[in-house]
């Protein structure tokens, strides 16, 4: 199984920095014994290109593992804040 972390870099209204110790939330893999890897979630091809490789592992039997992909929030946080950046 492949797990994927959207890190927008914050928790509702609260920039992630003051919800967690963590340098990078794919550490939380660690908790669990799996791989975890970080990647730029704004870089579309690298984003395909790391999903599809470790999909193939995931596939192949070699087990479960995490991706944190960091990115931007896109748009507001609740239904309200419907305004997107894009």
């Amino acid at each position: 199984m492949c797990f994927m972390i959207e890190n927008n870099q914050y928790e509702g209204f609260t920039p992630l920095r003051g919800h967690t110790r963590l340098k990078t939330l794919s550490d939380r893999a660690k908790a669990h014994a799996i791989p975890g890897i970080t990647i730029d979630g704004n870089n579309v091809w690298g984003v395909y290109m790391t999903v599809r490789d470790l999909a193939r592992r995931v596939r192949e039997g070699e087990g479960p593992l995490l991706i944190g992909a960091v990115t931007y929030r896109q748009c507001g946080h609740t239904e309200g804040e419907m305004i997107c950046t894009s």
